[in-house]
């Protein structure tokens, strides 16, 4: 008769830190369905302690059998998952913990199986995104405490604590670890991502559909028409982009992006605007840029001067439209596909919507300037690819005489960065705006009738005016940096982040980007390192200075 473990609140501590761990791996791998593990667990852990004096000779053939299978099945997976084998790994190590429930007849046993499952929890602590995966990380720590604390008891043949003193002293032992864990995580470095790797983060390989289709798609608009008012997405991310309609913030988290630096995260630009409504003058001209493996390398546009690096990792939290974001300017991508094509405004799209839960990686140059340097440089003459750049609607003459006002004489970064403090300082943030009068140009109409208006109108204004002064500009979308949450580390995208902000081209630099928006934060704090608490601090004093939204 060999020597087996009797306590069954030992057992009960081990399967309830084993499930724990599941629940924990489950936030970290959407694609992991706890339901079935869970439910052998249960009937292995029973067994378990059944069979605990058997022999299991049987037994243990059969679970042989499974591990090797499930081994198999993991070698497997390491295919598709070549680029991300922590997921294979997490698997692997749910089905044994499975598998070995059915066998744990001692206390070494038992101690065996926690240790597997701290691996399991240290594994999905790596991939989770959610702040939610800190409950379950506490309730791990709790149950993984208590089934050391019944080993031990069982050990030395001692009594196990009553449940209130028990209760209490894994308490105690849990407030006095987060008190002493949490001010030393909040104040540690986080490390530098670089390229030094093998490879960045990005999903399983996406097939190409049958028929490719290089035009904005956007699965939240209702039709081509993003004026319809039948939509629930940002009208910022498709073909044309109306100034009447007023856009609906969200709370949803649609994006949440892993970056040692904020950055405007960039997604598509116009060009051409006709008193009312953006659109893009050549949107079906792409240049298609294919690579049998991840990455592929981007070309810095024409004139456009580099930075230094920055290295970020897109999780899709919500269905997206067909285009890849990235801060200014993207150099290279790891992209679940062979296939992107780069349009005419440089901006990447894909063959495939961005669905949930699919992950890419990029590497941007952010152009660094000496904004005393870049502000004395005279005009240049332009090239002519960026002729359409300076295209107008008929303007009133208020518009172009309180343009050459502001700015008449001055350089054209001088030039636009009075005209975005300009409009920072005399106009309101608002959403409830009312539509431009039919046939009134808005530019005319925000400036000298509404004097407020949300982030397209403002950057639509910013543009214009810098187009009166004979700089080139384009108006952008994408999504402002977001909120940081410093216990996952990554930048939370929501859906009210969706934003529009100008580049303006600027001589022997190239495409600058300016945020015209009060309260905004200014690109221009992007375009050099900084901590993040430098970040913080100065996101503060600009709030502090700017005028109240509306």
């Amino acid at each position: 008769m060999r020597e087996a473990e009797d306590s069954i609140r030992l057992r009960l501590a081990v399967y309830l830190n084993t499930a724990c761990a599941f629940l924990a791996y489950t936030s970290a791998d959407p694609d992991f369905q706890p339901a079935l593990p869970l439910l052998v667990l249960t009937a292995g852990s029973a067994f378990s302690h059944w069979r605990r004096r058997g022999n299991n000779f049987w037994l243990k053939w059969l679970l042989a059998a499974g591990m090797i299978y499930a081994l198999y099945a993991a070698l497997q997976g390491l295919v598709a998952y070549a680029l991300n084998p922590r997921l294979v790994l997490g698997q692997l190590l749910v089905w044994l913990q499975v598998l070995n429930s059915f066998d744990l007849p001692r206390r070494r046993n038992l101690r065996v199986a926690l240790m597997v499952t701290s691996v399991l929890v240290i594994v999905a602590a790596t991939l989770s995104r959610e702040s939610s995966f800190g409950v379950l990380l506490l309730a791990s720590a709790v149950t993984l405490l208590w089934a050391f604390h019944e080993a031990y008891a069982s050990e030395l043949g001692a009594p196990p604590l009553a449940w209130p003193r028990l209760s209490g002293s894994l308490v105690g032992a849990l407030a006095l670890t987060v008190l002493l864990a949490l001010p030393l995580y909040a104040l540690a470095p986080r490390r530098e991502r670089t390229l030094n790797a093998p490879s960045l983060p990005v999903s399983v390989s996406l097939p190409l559909p049958r028929a490719l289709d290089p035009s904005v798609r956007n699965p939240d608009l209702a039709s081509n028409d993003p004026g319809n008012g039948s939509h629930r997405g940002y009208d910022g991310f498709s073909d044309s982009l109306d100034l009447n309609v007023v856009p609906a913030p969200s709370d949803v988290v649609v994006l949440r992006v892993k970056s040692d630096r904020p950055a405007y995260w960039r997604a598509m630009a116009f060009d051409r605007y006709d008193g009312l409504t953006w659109r893009m003058s050549d949107p079906k001209r792409v240049t298609p840029l294919a690579d049998t493996v991840p990455p592929i390398h981007l070309a810095l546009p024409d004139g456009q001067a580099g930075g230094s690096q920055l290295v970020q990792t897109f999780y899709i939290e919500r269905d997206q439209a067909n285009l890849i974001f990235s801060a200014w300017t993207p150099t290279t991508l790891y992209y679940p596909s062979a296939l992107v094509w780069r349009d005419a405004y440089d901006s990447l799209r894909s063959p495939t919507l961005l669905e949930k839960d699919t992950y890419y990686s990029v590497v941007s140059e952010i152009p660094s300037f000496d904004a005393s340097a870049l502000a004395a440089r005279p005009a240049r003459k332009l090239p002519s690819r960026l002729k359409p750049y300076l295209q107008l609607p008929p303007l009133s003459e208020r518009v172009r005489a309180l343009t050459h006002q502001l700015a008449d004489g001055k350089t054209p970064y001088s030039a636009m960065r009075t005209l975005r403090d300009y409009l920072r300082a005399h106009y309101v943030y608002r959403l409830n705006v009312a539509a431009a009068p039919p046939g009134h140009e808005w530019v005319d109409h925000f400036l000298f009738e509404q004097h407020a208006g949300f982030c397209e109108q403002f950057a639509t204004t910013l543009a214009v005016m810098g187009r009166v002064e004979g700089v080139p500009t384009r108006l952008v979308t994408g999504y402002l940096p977001g909120d940081y949450n410093p216990l996952t580390g990554f930048w939370e995208v929501h859906g009210r982040d969706a934003h529009a902000w100008v580049e303006a081209w600027m001589p022997m630099q190239g495409w600058v980007p300016f945020d015209a928006t009060p309260a905004g934060p200014d690109p221009a704090d992007f375009m050099l390192p900084r901590t993040l608490g430098g970040y913080f601090w100065s996101r503060f004093a600009q709030l502090l200075a700017s005028p109240v939204i509306a």
